[in-house]
């Protein structure tokens, strides 16, 4: 099953999805610098993709391009727990970096969750100085629910954490 958009969609990750090119972004410290999982090898990545799989209160999609079935990045549900759930956008190929596929594929994924999956209420954590990811998450509708201080760390620092939310019943622009 894949989710389409206009250049992308959305399938569920398998382990066979686990290539050099995604241990490369885990190991890419720009890509990595807001996520806890970094400095991964082959193995680690299968393992991730094959325990995520398995879970019973996750959904991790790939994101890949509509035109040469590209892997861009990745989008998760987790915890999905009855009505609420949490989401994580990372986009690991940096060719697509500022090209809106982020957009893209958090409004399939919104879609997804609030029509399919009938969940009421995603959340996700940011770091306060991740100025682009945030501006992404209010465009599509999310809003500030608290501030954790100190509550991510990267960079050997102890960074704000912003927690966002988004309601089904709030319309998002995609």
């Amino acid at each position: 099953m894949a989710i389409r958009g206009k250049r992308i969609y959305l399938r569920e990750l398998q382990p066979d999805d686990a290539s050099e090119e995604y241990v490369e972004w885990m190991k890419d410290h720009e890509v990595t610098k807001y996520i806890t999982a970094r400095n991964l090898n082959f193995e680690d990545v299968k393992a991730y993709i094959t325990e995520k799989k398995n879970a019973r209160d996750c959904l991790f999609f790939g994101i890949f391009d509509n035109e040469t079935n590209m892997h861009l990045g990745n989008i998760k549900l987790e915890p999905i727990d009855g009505k609420k759930a949490t989401i994580g956008l990372l986009i690991g190929n940096k060719n697509y970096w500022g090209k809106g596929i982020g957009q893209e594929a958090m409004s399939l994924a919104l879609d997804y969750a609030f029509a399919m999956l009938g969940i009421c209420e995603l959340n996700l954590g940011v770091a306060s100085e991740h100025l682009t990811a945030i501006r992404l998450y209010e465009k599509l509708g999310f809003r500030i629910e608290k501030i954790n201080k100190g509550g991510c760390q990267f960079g050997g620092r102890s960074h704000d954490q912003l927690i966002m939310v988004k309601t089904r019943d709030e319309s998002h622009d995609a």
